[in-house]
């Protein structure tokens, strides 16, 4: 598929799956809606919102043709959920970077419309790739009802304050402690991929 340039004149780099600006422009657009009204689109996004077994939040709108990502309505654009979530709530989105879901659960393996920022890494493109492929191989040989995890990922304290307030989950259930568990244990237990070179933020 041919990458779509962004649609801001001048700018080099590709515009978002589905959408027509990069990740940078969209940001620029994000900071410029009033605080209250991004509040009210976090509000709506939680109207469509369901939780599975590893505590997904998985948008029930709207989601990209192409890549499956959740694509909300947003002051007239569509936009990319997952990233809007992560830069909400967050903060931090990494120039050239991209965000990798690290999450499944029981009987929901395709969780690319989960928005819960602690379930994204941020990486590079090349890792991303790598990723992907390597989650497509576990998920095709997985029996049903596998669980996935790929790596710990920390909630901030406003992320925290914000699944409380809309009575989202706050921790996975049942997870192994993933910093004192061996690789091994875990692989064995949650078919985990915990790749060498997987940035957190």
């Amino acid at each position: 598929m041919t990458d779509t340039a962004c649609r801001n004149i001048g700018c080099p780099t590709p515009a978002e799956p589905g959408t027509s600006w990069c990740i940078a422009h969209h940001i620029q657009h994000w900071e410029r809606v009033d605080a209250d009204l991004r509040e009210r689109f976090a509000a709506r996004m939680v109207e469509n919102i369901t939780t599975n077994a590893s505590g997904c939040w998985l948008y029930g709108g709207k989601r990209n043709p192409v890549t499956g990502y959740a694509a909300p309505l947003h002051t007239g654009r569509r936009t990319s959920g997952h990233r809007w979530m992560t830069w909400y709530l967050k903060g931090e989105l990494k120039p050239g970077y991209q965000l990798h879901h690290v999450c499944g659960g029981v009987d929901e393996q395709d969780t690319r419309h989960c928005v819960r920022p602690a379930h994204l890494v941020q990486v590079l493109p090349g890792d991303h790739r790598e990723l992907t492929r390597l989650r497509a191989e576990m998920i095709e040989a997985a029996e049903p009802g596998a669980r996935f995890y790929q790596t710990s990922v920390g909630e901030t304290g406003r992320t925290v304050a914000f699944a409380r307030a809309h009575e989202l989950p706050r921790h996975e259930v049942d997870y192994l402690d993933v910093e004192l568990s061996t690789e091994s244990e875990l692989v064995a237990q949650w078919r985990l991929v915990i790749p060498a070179r997987l940035e957190t933020v």
